[in-house]
């Protein structure tokens, strides 16, 4: 199965992003590590992993947009210090379980499209609001015609 960790956008802030591009609704979260195809063996040593973070809840404000390249348009995250450090924390912990994931550097944004048309329109420096990160999810990316559906496999609360 094809697994991710992710902090979830309220749907409130992701319908202000869907309203601003002309987007049609769909979820939207912020991708702490890519775990790709994973057995049901890995899911339960990730799920493991996440167990083992003790971390606090902590704000997350959505400003601005950018683009990787020509294809991918994203909003970014303007008070990225804690989101770092827990991307990192979640990266660590799955290393000391043996679970693999995409070693690129963490940017935090939420990808909005793929499409050169979108990418144009990279650095807006508009404010789509913040939200408080209450918890962390462990994902099903499930493929489709329409494109990817989710499945959460395992919540871990933060803090309060």
């Amino acid at each position: 199965m094809r697994c991710f960790i992710a902090i979830i956008v309220p749907e409130d802030i992701s319908a202000r992003i869907d309203k601003a591009f002309g987007l049609k609704a769909k979820e939207k979260h912020i991708t702490l590590a890519f775990l790709g195809n994973i057995t049901e063996d890995d899911e339960k040593k990730a799920e493991l992993a996440l167990e083992a973070l003790s971390w606090k809840c902590f704000e997350i404000t959505l400003k601005g947009t950018g683009s990787f390249g020509s294809r991918v348009f994203f909003v970014s995250v303007s008070n990225a210090d804690e989101l770092s450090r827990l991307a990192n924390a979640v990266r660590k912990s799955l290393d000391a379980f043996g679970i693999g994931y995409d070693k690129k550097e963490f940017v935090p944004h939420v990808t909005i499209a793929r499409n050169a048309a979108f990418a144009k329109k990279a650095n807006s420096a508009t404010d789509f609001g913040s939200f408080l990160c209450t918890e962390i999810r462990l994902r099903q990316s499930i493929p489709s015609p329409e494109g990817y559906t989710y499945k959460d496999l395992f919540v871990k609360r933060l803090k309060h």
